[in-house]
């Protein structure tokens, strides 16, 4: 039995040659494509239900072009073809677009029902902040290991990534100043906060102003199995850098 979180990777294989940016688990939405500033959301449902409508609303109020997309339906019998025909129409009325992925095939092919409506034709209040910020979370990461509509499993953002980031350079260090991490090794612009901050717990502060080590919690992090790729990505840049 397929989970919601399967109809992720034939969605991004479908988006991906058409030049998006495409990235999972973003401020809450299942899948973001971005592409010429031009932002479209995609949430993902095994099944068309209340909970997809309330998501993809939701979404409108960030997006330009919003997509549900569910498993392809059967329409062999009456009542299916009229479950289909009550989604289609649901989905016009709302300006949503319709994305079904065959489950039930090895291809996983996916199809495009019903193309969305711009939401600046639909009236809808917009948030600016929230789009600014979700824009900033897909812009700032460069390794993406979520799948859309994943549940009860640690998600990579971009803040975790530059806290790798930093982590990386800093495993070669006894300790080092914020100043050499920003301008020698081209570590993030918020390293100083991050380091403060230090949410992880990955660091520890030394007596010298802006001077940091990484402990012995940041260091068994940078192996954790989960964000392998990632630690990967940046150890690479860190010697390319060095």
């Amino acid at each position: 039995m397929y989970k919601e979180s399967d109809l992720f990777k034939p969605i991004k294989d479908y988006f991906a040659p058409l030049g998006y940016t495409i990235n999972a688990e973003v401020k809450g939405a299942d899948i973001t494509l971005l592409k010429d500033d031009v932002l479209t959301i995609i949430e993902i449902k095994k099944n068309f239900n209340i909970s997809l409508i309330y998501q993809a609303i939701d979404a409108q109020k960030i997006a330009d072009y919003v997509y549900i997309a569910i498993p392809r339906q059967k329409t062999k019998t009456p009542r299916q073809r009229k479950t289909i025909n009550l989604t289609r129409h649901i989905a016009t009325q709302l300006g949503l677009g319709i994305i079904t992925v065959a489950m039930d095939t090895e291809s996983k092919k996916v199809e495009i029902l019903l193309d969305p409506i711009h939401t600046k034709e639909i009236g809808l209040y917009k948030s600016y902040i929230k789009r600014k910020a979700t824009t900033n979370e897909i812009n700032g990461r460069k390794v993406d290991l979520n799948k859309g509509g994943s549940t009860r499993k640690k998600l990579s953002t971009a803040y975790l990534e530059k806290a790798i980031q930093i982590a990386c350079i800093m495993e070669n260090f006894e300790e080092v100043d914020t100043k050499t991490l920003i301008k020698q090794f081209d570590c993030p612009k918020e390293t100083t906060e991050i380091l403060y901050r230090n949410y992880y717990k990955w660091f520890d502060k030394k007596q010298s102003r802006g001077v940091y080590a990484l402990n012995n919690k940041g260091r068994k992090e940078l192996n954790n199995s989960d964000f392998k790729q990632i630690v990967d990505f940046y150890r690479g840049c860190s010697k390319e850098n060095g």
